[in-house]
């Protein structure tokens, strides 16, 4: 019997080291896809940023000739 609980209990220790493993990959796995898209903004936050600047400075030049 005490056998039979000992190993109860290391299974439900090898499941719980398990679940602990899976969620570290999949955490470490979404914070890699959070790292991608960190990039692709701020990619595109340089782009828009250089649109509304040619933006404005199209209104000057077009307020100036008048």
């Amino acid at each position: 019997m005490s056998d039979d609980l000992i190993q109860y209990f290391n299974q439900i220790s090898i499941k719980i080291g398990e679940v602990a493993d899976n969620t570290r990959s999949s955490f470490m796995r979404l914070e890699s896809q959070l790292e991608q898209i960190n990039g692709t903004l701020t990619y595109t936050n340089v782009i828009l940023t250089l649109l509304c600047l040619l933006f404005f400075v199209d209104i000057y030049l077009k307020w100036k000739r008048k």
